[in-house]
């Protein structure tokens, strides 16, 4: 009698064990989790857009060893996953063949995938292909960067002849000295308001390509 009433105990103790084992994740574990899947991402994109990648199209893949990583989709249509068995991050479009104007609203089975697998690097090989790709990928950004510069340069020079040769022209017409200058500057606005406009987008363009350039 005294064991039949406790038939059943240890069904009860595991069930209560299992719903244990995966406690609710602390804000700061949170946090790091989501500054790893960052990173992810930013290599992901970054080792995308240097070509160490390799595409090929698969007519199956196994979405349950597929981790979806939160970003913006490439090229509007490729979602980034990561393989949680391989570690491997793949770009994977699905291909759906095109349909009739009736059919839109019908959800069609993809006949394929297009698959961008990006190339699998430790960290040490990653920051080295980061360097490299700094040095001799950003030539064209940094003789871009740099054109910018020397034109508002010309631009500013050209700005000042101009306001010269105004001030100049007032004074030989009979104008005081304030007056000369005012009729001046108001007669070289329009440069001046160029100036001012590049120079503020040259400023956020510094700004982006020094971050790009330290990356």
């Amino acid at each position: 009698m005294e064991q039949n009433q406790f038939e059943g105990l240890d069904e009860v103790e595991q069930e209560e064990v299992k719903l244990n084992l995966e406690p609710e994740l602390k804000e700061y574990e949170k946090l790091l989790l989501a500054e790893q899947e960052r990173q992810l991402v930013d290599k992901a994109r970054n080792l995308l857009n240097y070509g160490c990648f390799q595409q090929k199209e698969e007519t199956v893949l196994d979405f349950k060893i597929l981790s979806r990583l939160n970003t913006k989709k490439y090229k509007g249509k490729y979602d980034l996953y990561q393989n949680i068995e391989t570690g491997d991050l793949i770009w994977i479009c699905p291909l759906i063949e095109a349909s009739d104007d009736e059919d839109k609203e019908k959800v069609k089975k993809p006949y394929a995938y297009d698959c961008v697998i990006i190339d699998k690097m430790d960290e040490e090989t990653y920051q080295e292909v980061i360097k490299a790709a700094n040095h001799n990928l950003t030539n064209l950004a940094s003789v871009c960067y740099k054109a910018g510069i020397i034109g508002y340069i010309v631009l500013l020079v050209f700005t000042l002849i101009v306001f010269i040769n105004n001030l100049i022209s007032f004074f030989d017409n009979g104008y005081v000295f304030f007056s000369a200058i005012a009729s001046s500057i108001n007669s070289t606005g329009v440069y001046f308001g160029f100036d001012v406009a590049i120079a503020f987008i040259l400023v956020l363009v510094s700004i982006r390509y020094k971050k790009f350039k330290n990356q």
